[in-house]
Protein backbone atom coordinates (compact mmCIF):
# COMPACT_ATOMS: atom_id res chain seq x y z
CA UNK A 1 0.00 0.00 0.00
CA UNK A 2 1.05 3.50 -0.89
CA UNK A 3 -0.18 4.60 2.55
CA UNK A 4 0.70 2.99 6.30
CA UNK A 5 -2.07 3.49 9.57
CA UNK A 6 0.38 3.59 12.40
CA UNK A 7 -1.86 4.29 15.67
CA UNK A 8 -0.05 5.86 18.63
CA UNK A 9 -1.30 6.07 22.28
CA UNK A 10 0.14 7.85 24.96
CA UNK A 11 2.13 6.74 27.63
CA UNK A 12 1.38 7.34 31.11
CA UNK A 13 2.92 7.13 34.92
CA UNK A 14 0.62 6.38 37.61
CA UNK A 15 1.90 5.86 41.17
CA UNK A 16 0.09 3.31 43.37
CA UNK A 17 -0.02 2.64 47.26
CA UNK A 18 0.67 -1.00 47.88
CA UNK A 19 -1.83 -3.67 49.80
CA UNK A 20 -0.88 -5.70 51.74
CA UNK A 21 -2.22 -9.60 51.12
CA UNK A 22 -1.79 -12.24 54.31
CA UNK A 23 -3.12 -15.75 53.29
CA UNK A 24 -2.50 -18.75 55.49
CA UNK A 25 -2.85 -19.15 59.87
CA UNK A 26 -0.04 -18.57 62.01
CA UNK A 27 0.74 -20.80 65.01
CA UNK A 28 -1.65 -21.49 67.70
CA UNK A 29 -0.61 -18.54 70.25
CA UNK A 30 0.88 -16.28 67.83
CA UNK A 31 -0.15 -12.87 66.45
CA UNK A 32 0.87 -10.44 63.55
CA UNK A 33 1.75 -7.25 64.39
CA UNK A 34 1.26 -4.43 61.71
CA UNK A 35 3.58 -5.25 58.42
CA UNK A 36 5.74 -2.74 56.65
CA UNK A 37 6.39 -2.43 52.85
CA UNK A 38 9.52 -1.10 51.86
CA UNK A 39 8.82 0.49 49.80
CA UNK A 40 4.94 1.13 50.37
CA UNK A 41 4.31 2.73 46.73
CA UNK A 42 5.46 1.68 43.60
CA UNK A 43 4.96 3.65 39.23
CA UNK A 44 3.35 1.85 37.22
CA UNK A 45 3.64 3.01 33.49
CA UNK A 46 2.00 2.00 30.33
CA UNK A 47 -0.55 2.85 27.43
CA UNK A 48 -3.10 5.20 28.93
CA UNK A 49 -5.85 2.31 28.64
CA UNK A 50 -3.54 -0.25 30.30
CA UNK A 51 -2.42 2.13 33.20
CA UNK A 52 -6.32 2.66 33.38
CA UNK A 53 -7.11 -1.06 34.32
CA UNK A 54 -5.29 -1.35 37.32
CA UNK A 55 -7.60 -1.14 40.33
CA UNK A 56 -5.16 -1.86 42.75
CA UNK A 57 -1.38 -3.46 43.52
CA UNK A 58 -1.06 -6.11 46.03
CA UNK A 59 1.54 -7.84 47.75
CA UNK A 60 0.89 -11.38 49.11
CA UNK A 61 2.68 -13.09 51.55
CA UNK A 62 1.98 -16.55 53.50
CA UNK A 63 1.87 -16.50 57.20
CA UNK A 64 0.86 -20.31 57.71
CA UNK A 65 2.49 -21.81 60.47
CA UNK A 66 4.94 -18.65 61.52
CA UNK A 67 6.44 -18.37 64.85
CA UNK A 68 8.78 -15.96 64.35
CA UNK A 69 9.14 -12.30 62.12
CA UNK A 70 8.64 -13.06 58.32
CA UNK A 71 10.94 -11.21 56.34
CA UNK A 72 10.75 -11.73 52.21
CA UNK A 73 11.26 -9.87 49.05
CA UNK A 74 7.91 -10.13 47.17
CA UNK A 75 6.62 -9.59 43.57
CA UNK A 76 4.04 -6.96 43.22
CA UNK A 77 1.00 -8.00 41.42
CA UNK A 78 -1.54 -5.48 39.60
CA UNK A 79 -5.31 -6.06 39.83
CA UNK A 80 -8.36 -4.98 37.60
CA UNK A 81 -11.53 -4.65 38.94
CA UNK A 82 -12.52 -8.09 38.24
CA UNK A 83 -9.36 -9.23 40.44
CA UNK A 84 -7.48 -10.51 37.55
CA UNK A 85 -3.71 -10.80 37.17
CA UNK A 86 -1.99 -7.67 34.42
CA UNK A 87 0.98 -8.91 33.00
CA UNK A 88 1.50 -7.30 30.03
CA UNK A 89 2.00 -3.39 28.21
CA UNK A 90 2.90 -2.37 32.22
CA UNK A 91 6.49 -1.35 33.34
CA UNK A 92 6.68 -1.65 37.83
CA UNK A 93 9.37 0.30 39.43
CA UNK A 94 9.99 -1.49 41.47
CA UNK A 95 8.62 -4.96 40.69
CA UNK A 96 9.54 -6.39 44.19
CA UNK A 97 9.71 -4.76 47.69
CA UNK A 98 10.60 -5.85 51.27
CA UNK A 99 8.03 -7.23 53.28
CA UNK A 100 8.36 -7.40 57.08
CA UNK A 101 5.39 -9.12 59.32
CA UNK A 102 6.50 -9.22 63.47
CA UNK A 103 5.17 -12.21 64.70
CA UNK A 104 4.49 -11.94 68.45
CA UNK A 105 3.59 -15.09 70.66
CA UNK A 106 0.57 -14.02 72.82
CA UNK A 107 0.29 -14.81 76.10
CA UNK A 108 -1.62 -17.79 77.65
CA UNK A 109 -3.76 -19.41 80.45
CA UNK A 110 -4.50 -22.85 81.27
CA UNK A 111 -8.68 -22.79 81.80
CA UNK A 112 -10.98 -25.46 83.02
CA UNK A 113 -13.41 -26.69 80.57
CA UNK A 114 -16.83 -26.52 82.12
CA UNK A 115 -18.84 -29.35 79.94
CA UNK A 116 -23.24 -28.26 79.69
CA UNK A 117 -25.50 -30.74 79.29
CA UNK A 118 -29.44 -30.23 78.14
CA UNK A 119 -32.49 -32.34 78.69
CA UNK A 120 -33.63 -34.77 81.08
CA UNK A 121 -32.66 -38.49 80.67
CA UNK A 122 -34.82 -41.24 81.09
CA UNK A 123 -37.29 -41.82 84.68
CA UNK A 124 -35.50 -43.39 87.33
CA UNK A 125 -31.58 -42.96 85.70
CA UNK A 126 -29.78 -40.14 86.74
CA UNK A 127 -26.00 -38.39 85.98
CA UNK A 128 -23.50 -40.04 88.14
CA UNK A 129 -20.65 -38.34 86.18
CA UNK A 130 -19.66 -36.00 83.41
CA UNK A 131 -16.35 -36.42 82.56
CA UNK A 132 -13.83 -33.50 80.01
CA UNK A 133 -11.33 -34.87 77.81
CA UNK A 134 -9.21 -32.67 78.15
CA UNK A 135 -10.90 -31.44 81.05
CA UNK A 136 -7.92 -28.05 80.54
CA UNK A 137 -7.22 -25.95 77.70
CA UNK A 138 -4.19 -23.62 76.90
CA UNK A 139 -5.84 -20.51 75.66
CA UNK A 140 -3.74 -17.70 74.22
CA UNK A 141 -4.70 -13.79 73.90
CA UNK A 142 -3.83 -10.36 75.20
CA UNK A 143 -2.96 -10.36 79.39
CA UNK A 144 -6.09 -8.48 80.18
CA UNK A 145 -8.54 -10.77 78.59
CA UNK A 146 -7.25 -13.82 79.87
CA UNK A 147 -7.31 -12.01 83.23
CA UNK A 148 -11.24 -12.04 83.11
CA UNK A 149 -11.09 -15.61 82.03
CA UNK A 150 -11.85 -17.89 84.60
CA UNK A 151 -12.78 -21.06 82.54
CA UNK A 152 -14.77 -22.44 78.91
CA UNK A 153 -17.68 -23.34 78.44
CA UNK A 154 -19.37 -25.76 76.02
CA UNK A 155 -21.67 -26.41 73.61
CA UNK A 156 -24.27 -28.64 75.00
CA UNK A 157 -24.00 -32.32 75.01
CA UNK A 158 -27.93 -33.89 74.81
CA UNK A 159 -28.97 -36.50 77.01
CA UNK A 160 -32.59 -36.41 76.62
CA UNK A 161 -34.38 -39.52 77.02
CA UNK A 162 -30.83 -41.53 77.95
CA UNK A 163 -30.61 -44.73 79.67
CA UNK A 164 -27.09 -45.48 78.70
CA UNK A 165 -23.87 -43.17 78.79
CA UNK A 166 -23.57 -40.45 76.34
CA UNK A 167 -20.28 -38.96 74.68
CA UNK A 168 -19.27 -36.88 71.96
CA UNK A 169 -16.97 -34.26 70.51
CA UNK A 170 -18.23 -30.48 71.42
CA UNK A 171 -16.85 -26.73 70.54
CA UNK A 172 -15.36 -24.78 72.98
CA UNK A 173 -16.82 -21.20 73.18
CA UNK A 174 -14.30 -19.10 73.09
CA UNK A 175 -14.56 -15.62 73.66
CA UNK A 176 -13.80 -13.28 70.80
CA UNK A 177 -9.97 -12.17 70.91
CA UNK A 178 -8.69 -15.52 72.30
CA UNK A 179 -7.06 -18.66 70.44
CA UNK A 180 -7.90 -22.20 72.12
CA UNK A 181 -5.05 -24.81 71.91
CA UNK A 182 -7.95 -27.21 70.34
CA UNK A 183 -11.37 -26.51 69.30
CA UNK A 184 -13.05 -29.08 70.65
CA UNK A 185 -13.47 -31.37 73.76
CA UNK A 186 -14.86 -34.68 73.99
CA UNK A 187 -17.55 -34.91 76.97
CA UNK A 188 -18.87 -37.76 78.49
CA UNK A 189 -21.96 -38.16 80.84
CA UNK A 190 -22.20 -41.11 82.61
CA UNK A 191 -25.78 -42.40 83.15
CA UNK A 192 -26.69 -44.54 86.07
CA UNK A 193 -30.07 -46.28 86.95
CA UNK A 194 -31.49 -44.21 90.38
CA UNK A 195 -30.86 -46.45 93.58
CA UNK A 196 -35.10 -47.22 94.45
CA UNK A 197 -36.06 -48.22 98.13
CA UNK A 198 -39.45 -50.29 98.62
CA UNK A 199 -40.67 -51.92 102.17
CA UNK A 200 -42.88 -55.20 101.23
CA UNK A 201 -44.31 -57.60 103.59
CA UNK A 202 -42.98 -61.29 103.43
CA UNK A 203 -44.24 -64.79 105.23
CA UNK A 204 -42.28 -66.23 107.17
CA UNK A 205 -41.01 -69.80 106.06
CA UNK A 206 -39.59 -72.26 108.48
CA UNK A 207 -36.94 -74.76 106.68
CA UNK A 208 -35.12 -78.06 107.71
CA UNK A 209 -38.01 -79.29 110.35
CA UNK A 210 -37.27 -81.82 112.11
CA UNK A 211 -39.34 -85.35 111.26
CA UNK A 212 -42.38 -85.52 113.30
CA UNK A 213 -42.56 -81.60 114.73
CA UNK A 214 -44.47 -79.10 113.61
CA UNK A 215 -43.75 -75.30 114.02
CA UNK A 216 -45.41 -71.88 114.82
CA UNK A 217 -44.24 -68.23 114.32
CA UNK A 218 -44.60 -65.42 115.66
CA UNK A 219 -45.00 -62.79 113.98
CA UNK A 220 -45.79 -65.16 111.00
CA UNK A 221 -44.72 -62.21 108.67
CA UNK A 222 -42.09 -59.75 108.34
CA UNK A 223 -41.28 -56.03 106.94
CA UNK A 224 -38.24 -56.27 103.97
CA UNK A 225 -36.86 -53.00 102.78
CA UNK A 226 -35.91 -53.99 99.38
CA UNK A 227 -33.22 -51.53 97.93
CA UNK A 228 -31.48 -51.85 94.22
CA UNK A 229 -32.26 -50.15 90.88
CA UNK A 230 -34.88 -48.77 89.83
CA UNK A 231 -36.66 -50.40 87.70
CA UNK A 232 -35.98 -53.74 89.19
CA UNK A 233 -37.31 -52.41 92.41
CA UNK A 234 -40.25 -51.05 90.89
CA UNK A 235 -41.57 -54.54 89.41
CA UNK A 236 -40.33 -56.28 92.60
CA UNK A 237 -43.87 -58.12 94.02
CA UNK A 238 -43.77 -60.24 97.68
CA UNK A 239 -43.97 -63.34 96.44
CA UNK A 240 -40.22 -62.59 94.69
CA UNK A 241 -38.77 -62.14 98.17
CA UNK A 242 -38.25 -65.40 100.24
CA UNK A 243 -37.96 -64.72 104.74
CA UNK A 244 -37.30 -68.12 106.21
CA UNK A 245 -35.90 -69.17 109.82
CA UNK A 246 -33.27 -72.44 109.66
CA UNK A 247 -34.69 -75.10 112.31
CA UNK A 248 -32.01 -77.18 112.04
CA UNK A 249 -31.05 -79.58 114.68
CA UNK A 250 -33.46 -77.32 116.77
CA UNK A 251 -35.86 -79.47 119.23
CA UNK A 252 -38.66 -78.72 120.94
CA UNK A 253 -39.14 -75.62 122.84
CA UNK A 254 -39.14 -71.98 122.06
CA UNK A 255 -36.59 -70.34 119.95
CA UNK A 256 -35.71 -66.48 119.08
CA UNK A 257 -34.11 -66.57 115.25
CA UNK A 258 -33.07 -63.65 113.04
CA UNK A 259 -34.66 -63.67 109.77
CA UNK A 260 -32.72 -64.52 106.56
CA UNK A 261 -33.46 -63.79 102.54
CA UNK A 262 -33.67 -65.26 99.31
CA UNK A 263 -33.76 -62.24 97.03
CA UNK A 264 -33.08 -61.41 93.30
CA UNK A 265 -30.35 -60.90 91.62
CA UNK A 266 -28.70 -57.37 92.12
CA UNK A 267 -31.50 -56.59 94.83
CA UNK A 268 -30.22 -56.31 98.58
CA UNK A 269 -32.78 -56.65 101.36
CA UNK A 270 -32.63 -55.69 105.16
CA UNK A 271 -35.73 -57.36 107.82
CA UNK A 272 -36.82 -54.22 109.38
CA UNK A 273 -36.07 -54.07 113.65
CA UNK A 274 -36.46 -56.50 115.34
CA UNK A 275 -35.42 -59.01 112.46
CA UNK A 276 -36.09 -61.72 114.68
CA UNK A 277 -39.45 -64.29 115.33
CA UNK A 278 -40.51 -66.47 117.80
CA UNK A 279 -40.21 -70.34 116.71
CA UNK A 280 -42.15 -72.56 118.97
CA UNK A 281 -41.50 -75.74 117.50
CA UNK A 282 -43.79 -79.13 119.07
CA UNK A 283 -44.39 -82.58 118.32
CA UNK A 284 -46.99 -83.66 115.87
CA UNK A 285 -50.85 -82.89 117.46
CA UNK A 286 -49.63 -81.08 120.45
CA UNK A 287 -51.03 -77.37 121.24
CA UNK A 288 -48.56 -75.03 121.92
CA UNK A 289 -49.16 -73.70 125.39
CA UNK A 290 -50.96 -69.82 125.71
CA UNK A 291 -49.27 -67.21 127.12
CA UNK A 292 -50.68 -66.16 130.29
CA UNK A 293 -52.15 -62.73 130.35
CA UNK A 294 -52.39 -60.38 133.48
Amino acid sequence: PSRLLVLTERLIQEQLELQLSITGQLARGYALGEGQLNPNRVVAQGPRSRVEEIARALVRVDAAGATADIRAVVAVELLDRQGNVLKEGIELSPGVVEVLLPVEKLPSKLLEVAPRLVGEVAEGYQVAEVLVDPPAVQVYGQQEVLESLSRLDTAPLDISGATGDRSQEVRLLVPEGVQPSRERVRVTARISQMTQEKTVQVPVRVVNLGEGLEARLQPESVAVSLTGPFAAVNALQARDVTAFVDAAGLEMGEHRLRVRLNLPAGIEGTVLEPGEVLLTITGTGETPAQEETG
